[in-house]
């Protein structure tokens, strides 16, 4: 029998970091607390809010969607694109 290459130690921080993606939102927010009735607007009782700040540009991003844009209308109306995605990379100009 070969010895895992995981310890108690590596299996529990692979673990721990599993929850902490799954209960983080796309802003970095804790989605326990984000979710909770705290969190609402109408929660006047509550020491927190949360509030958007921007607008911002994400240029990587937006290269990725104009390029996905592009791929639509070059595959025509009938295209089933589920699944397509675009790389982004940053590049010298």
């Amino acid at each position: 029998m070969t010895e895992s290459e995981w310890d108690d130690e590596s299996r529990g921080l692979v673990q721990a970091l599993l929850i902490v993606e799954r209960n983080t939102g796309e802003f970095g927010e804790w989605l326990p607390e984000a979710t909770s009735d705290d969190a609402a607007p109408s929660s006047y009782g509550s020491d927190y809010a949360y509030a958007a700040t921007g607008p911002h540009t994400n240029y990587a991003r937006r290269a990725a969607l104009d390029a996905m844009d592009a791929h639509k209308k070059a595959s025509g109306d009938g295209a089933n694109l589920n699944g397509v995605y675009f790389d982004v990379e940053r590049v010298t100009r």
